[in-house]
């Protein structure tokens, strides 16, 4: 085993490293989405989700946490939508997966 001490000053030949933006995290874009339900049981959105999610692959599929009155609530959300999403589409593949009512909402 070879052990070698690293001057942060002078590695990588004396070059400064390049920032790096970091993607803004899928659960905060806001945007239109899909929502396919709420639901007490956070087991029970993430089933939502797994289900949804290999038929929907293309878009992304988001389980988000709500306070109201005292009670959390666990909304599947499927989205953001751009202006190439087809809604009709959408909400057609959803319903045929046995999601009734899905409804367009606004995040946040």
């Amino acid at each position: 085993m070879r052990l070698e001490a690293i001057d942060p000053r002078t590695w990588n030949g004396g070059q400064k490293a390049t920032p790096v933006t970091m993607p803004q995290p899928i659960n905060d874009i806001q945007g239109k989405y899909l929502q396919v339900g709420a639901y007490s049981s956070q087991d029970s959105a993430d089933y939502v989700k797994s289900h949804l999610r290999p038929v929907l692959q293309d878009i992304p599929v988001i389980v988000r946490s709500l306070l109201r009155e005292g009670r959390t609530l666990y909304r599947v959300h499927v989205g953001p939508l751009t202006a190439n999403s087809s809604l009709a589409e959408l909400t057609k593949r959803v319903e045929l997966m046995g999601y009734s009512n899905p409804r367009l909402v606004d995040f946040p």
